[in-house]
């Protein structure tokens, strides 16, 4: 059994490193810096052709935004940029464009109230951010909007009409998203003052109305 008393010695550190002499540690002062080679170069590129528009100022525009991982976007970029299977036009851009403001029509009788502007991508972000504008012309009701988007699709054909299907993909990769984000801008002139009535004088924003009286 051992002695529970038993004492052992244990060796001292070193001199050295007792001494009150020895010299500090080495500290040396690191500034951080966070950087990310994702992004994109400002470039004044001369803009294309079939991208100007009609000059006219529309009712609001239709700010539809989504990210994606860089891999999905080199699909999108793509996409863009190649031809479209059924369309005698250079790029499925273009293709987009002529879809948006001649298939989808709305009113009575039903009438293209679209005009593309263009799909944007981000230059101040570490991942794939787009942008996609789109002018509207008239005012139409929201509702009647989306559906306009579907009997657009069923206006260039069926599933298995090549360009409806390369359109249904481009969708499916955008619109399907989760960071998928549809907002509807109007000119903030056009608004006018925000505790304006109506005809009957009833307020023309009611819960504005309440918020800021």
């Amino acid at each position: 059994m051992p002695d529970n008393h038993d004492v052992r010695a244990v060796a001292a550190p070193p001199a050295g490193l007792l001494r009150r002499a020895a010299s500090p540690p080495s500290v040396t002062t690191v500034l951080p810096q966070v950087r990310s080679d994702a992004d994109l170069p400002l470039a004044d590129d001369a803009p294309v052709g079939f991208l100007n528009t009609s000059g006219q100022p529309g009712v609001g525009i239709i700010h539809w935004s989504f990210e994606l991982s860089w891999l999905d976007a080199q699909w999108i970029q793509l996409w863009l940029a190649g031809q479209p299977n059924g369309v005698a036009v250079a790029t499925r851009e273009e293709a987009l464009k002529l879809f948006i403001e001649n298939n989808i029509v709305a009113g009575n009788p039903p009438a293209p109230f679209l005009e593309y502007i263009g799909t944007f991508l981000s230059t101040d972000a570490s991942h794939a951010r787009y942008t996609i504008l789109i002018v509207v012309l008239q005012p139409v009701p929201w509702e009647e909007y989306r559906q306009a988007w579907v009997a657009g699709l069923d206006q260039i054909g069926q599933p298995g009409t090549p360009w409806r299907d390369e359109l249904v993909a481009f969708l499916k990769r955008t619109a399907g998203l989760a960071t998928s984000n549809v907002e509807l801008l109007r000119r903030a002139f056009s608004v006018g003052d925000l505790t304006d009535v109506d005809g009957q004088g009833s307020p023309r924003y009611p819960l504005i109305n309440v918020l800021i009286s």
